[in-house]
């Protein structure tokens, strides 16, 4: 399976759906097609995970009876870059967006994999046609922009962002109870 170097997500009017452009560690780029659907499945798992890792850090800050202050600068970080990329562990530095022509073959993700490891880390994997899968991962602050990435192409393609993001509150935790690993078709 191949590791996503750099992912540029785009909402396609044309499609009605959000056009991911990859780029791997290989080289290889690759275009795919994610349906609302299945974005607003994805996101209610991940922002649930931020949720989740920010009540930790919560009740850690507590129990080391860090200052109000303290607590309010530790939230998640929203950047707003629209392509960044993300090597091993997560680790990002600026990209140039991965540009993946119409005309070339495109894949239609059937199934997002979110596999979430002990260290912290979150894998993604894209998984489109019957041999198709890529994996993207993730630290905190890597799916911190990721999400608020998809904020904002859920804003230009004007689709709602009720059920799966709060505004002004913070992201809920809207997959309680979820395992820890999780497919979404």
């Amino acid at each position: 399976m191949r590791t996503i170097n750099t992912l540029t997500v785009m909402y396609d009017e044309n499609e009605d759906r959000l056009h991911l452009a990859l780029r791997c560690s290989d080289g290889h780029e690759q275009g795919l097609w994610l349906t609302q659907r299945l974005a607003n499945l994805l996101l209610k798992v991940l922002t649930g995970r931020v949720a989740e890792k920010a009540a930790e850090s919560e009740r850690a800050h507590r129990r080391q009876g860090a200052p109000a202050q303290s607590r309010a600068a530790a939230g998640p970080a929203a950047a707003s870059e629209p392509a960044q990329s993300m090597g091993a562990g997560g680790a990002t530095h600026e990209a140039v967006p991965v540009e993946v022509l119409r005309s070339s073959p495109h894949g239609l993700v059937h199934t997002v994999n979110v596999v979430r490891h002990d260290n912290g880390l979150i894998h993604l994997v894209f998984r489109w046609d019957a041999e198709g899968a890529a994996a993207l991962p993730l630290d905190s602050a890597a799916l911190a922009r990721v999400l608020d990435i998809f904020r904002l192409r859920y804003r230009s393609a004007g689709w709602s962002t009720e059920g799966v993001w709060v505004e002004g509150k913070g992201i809920p935790s809207l997959d309680a109870g979820m395992p820890p690993n999780a497919t979404l078709h």
